[in-house]
């Protein structure tokens, strides 16, 4: 992923009867599901950021699962080759 980039994140979680809640945190901070119930997170700052998610069923059981995103610096960017101050 890179910087400014939406990242969509798909968590899906099963019981035997019912998932009474879901929680996505990125960096320990929650992220909301947009219109399509999905988690989307973006970021304008490069680095590793840890995915935590968590869901709870009825009995409040609990089941977690973490993973790490990598946020680059876009490598398409322009890039000035020199800029000189000239006086006329």
């Amino acid at each position: 992923m890179y910087v400014y980039n939406k990242a969509t994140i798909t968590a899906i979680a099963t019981d035997d009867y019912k998932i009474a809640s879901t929680e996505l945190t990125v960096n320990g901070n929650k992220v909301e599901t947009d219109e399509n119930n999905q988690y989307v997170f973006t970021t304008d700052v490069a680095g590793t950021y840890p995915v935590k998610f968590v869901a709870t069923d009825m009995s409040e059981r609990t089941a977690e699962k973490t993973l790490n995103i990598v946020v680059r610096e876009d490598a398409n960017k322009p890039y000035i080759s020199s800029l000189s101050d000239k006086t006329v």
